[in-house]
């Protein structure tokens, strides 16, 4: 339900939990009749730690009971740990998807706070729902409801301001056709794909799309990830340490700003069985010049993993 107050602005009663979102207010129902008397029905907030009258304080045009019921057709969703968008319900948050869309039409500049196994904070601008204890990020989306039609009547209108059309978070443009890879522990590019994560090469595209200087967070394991888009890095959160990241699209690979230049200017090669340097080539060896030089930024003083036909390689940075 909502409210138009004096003293406190625009409110949003729950009657289901007897809660006034995004407020320290409470209410509460109460009567002194018994049940087979009629009863008259006296709402209180509580401000100060004193109740108050609600009728002394509050002005609800009439008009208001004719306001939509729901959130105008649309829903919301965030990205779950196992990489698929799931629905905000109030079943398991103090929000559900109608009660987002209403503080949206509200303010579709601002922000939402809201309660489930954590304490929430929703942005509209930037479309992400962010842990208020742990600090962790999930992307989150708005999509019209199936079946149910664009519901912006001039009643709810004239009750909040609203530009005409409402704005629109920003649009993703339909992922490319990219792979997104890490430097895996034994100098393999591994792809990201779930289920061992909670994101894939497309859903890191679009996010990508989004923002390409940003940073994206996602979990994999027991462990929970940042993944450095300007960078091009991935960091462990709890451990600090760093893999490289490479982005590929119709065979054109985009690293970091300092591999990019060291791939491009260094080359490795060992020396064979008849005393000539050669390049280590894919086809030949399971790396190439490319991704030795991008483990060794890693790690200068690290080891490397290859294989040459049937034999096992370890390459050795520190040995010279």
């Amino acid at each position: 339900m909502l409210l138009i107050t004096r003293d406190y602005g625009r409110m949003y009663i729950n009657f289901d939990k007897m809660e006034v979102h995004g407020s320290q207010l409470k209410v509460r129902r109460q009567t002194f009749l018994s049940s087979d008397e009629k009863q008259e029905i006296v709402w209180y907030y509580n401000d100060n730690r004193r109740w108050h009258d609600l009728q002394g304080s509050f002005q609800l045009p009439p008009v208001l009971q004719t306001a939509p019921p729901g959130g105008g057709g649309w829903k919301w969703q965030f990205l779950g740990d196992e990489g698929v968008w799931t629905d905000y319900s109030s079943t398991s948050c103090s929000m559900g998807s109608d009660d987002i869309e209403r503080w949206y039409q509200s303010n579709p500049q601002g922000q939402v706070t809201f309660t489930g196994k954590f304490r929430y904070t929703l942005d509209f601008t930037g479309m992400l729902q962010t842990n208020n204890d742990t600090g962790t990020q999930r992307p989150v989306k708005r999509i019209q409801a199936v079946g149910q039609p664009t519901y912006q009547s001039s009643l709810f209108n004239s009750l909040l301001p609203l530009a005409t059309p409402p704005v629109m978070p920003p649009s993703l443009p339909p992922p490319a056709d990219c792979t997104w890879e890490f430097m895996g522990d034994e100098g393999v590019w591994t792809e990201y794909q779930t289920p061992s994560c909670t994101l894939d090469s497309k859903e890191i595209e679009r996010l990508y799309q989004l923002n390409p200087q940003g940073q994206i967070s996602f979990t994999a394991g027991m462990n929970s990830y940042t993944l450095d888009f300007a960078r091009m890095c991935q960091t462990n959160d709890r451990f600090g340490t760093r893999r490289a990241v490479k982005r590929t699209q119709n065979g054109s690979t985009q690293l970091n700003s300092s591999s990019g230049y060291y791939s491009s200017q260094c080359r490795w090669q060992f020396k064979d069985v008849d005393g000539t340097w050669r390049d280590y080539t894919k086809g030949h060896c399971s790396v190439s010049s490319q991704d030795i030089e991008n483990s060794y930024q890693q790690n200068p003083n690290g080891t490397m993993n290859f294989s040459t036909g049937s034999f096992q390689y370890v390459l050795d940075f520190s040995g010279g």
